[in-house]
């Protein structure tokens, strides 16, 4: 029997921070602290692996592509900003602007995206780090965790391309199982 790098997680535990991530007003600040810890992580070690550095920082865009686009924004100025501006000085230009940006449809956060760009080389929402995974083993993780039995390995690939982020290392978890409502990380073969 190989041991194991990562003990097994409750997937009803990481469904359920996966669920607090996305509840109304969280998302910006949890995406926030996600940001901090990767730059901490940075500025902590002289002594980084260069490709760790490099999937480290190619995290901290990819987290700050989200937060820009989980902030629903025209023209500049978010919704909320506009209401003041209306209430403040009743000018019928700002009411137009407010009515537009109201009316405009509304930007659906995609959790592979938020879930990859948060835990890709750290540890976040009680998984190791999302870097660590083979392909096969990441699409497995998600179907899971996310409900969609259907996920094809090549979206979620396209996805975490989307967001450029790189392996810093050859896979270590190669594949993911799920018994007894819980997730099991298994080895490369050695």
């Amino acid at each position: 029997m190989t041991p194991q790098l990562f003990p097994p997680v409750p997937l009803q535990a990481v469904k359920g921070k996966i669920a607090s991530l996305f509840r109304a007003g969280e998302l910006h600040s949890r995406l926030m602290e996600a940001q901090s810890k990767v730059h901490n992580i940075l500025m902590g070690h002289e002594h980084i692996d260069v490709k760790y550095r490099m999937a480290l920082c190619r995290q901290t865009v990819a987290i700050a592509k989200i937060c820009s686009m989980s902030q629903p924004v025209f023209l500049g100025a978010s919704v909320p900003t506009l209401e003041r501006l209306v209430e403040t000085s009743k000018i019928s230009h700002f009411k137009r602007l407010l009515h537009v940006a109201k009316n405009q449809p509304k930007w659906e956060v995609d959790r592979a995206e938020v879930i990859l760009a948060i835990g890709w080389c750290v540890e976040a929402l009680g998984l190791p780090p999302l870097c660590l995974f083979a392909d096969d083993a990441l699409t497995s993780l998600f179907r899971a965790i996310l409900n969609k039995p259907l996920l094809q390995m090549g979206s979620l690939r396209k996805t975490r391309q989307r967001l450029e982020l790189t392996k810093p290392f050859t896979p270590a978890i190669h594949s993911v199982s799920t018994r007894k409502e819980m997730i099991e990380f298994s080895p490369a073969k050695q």
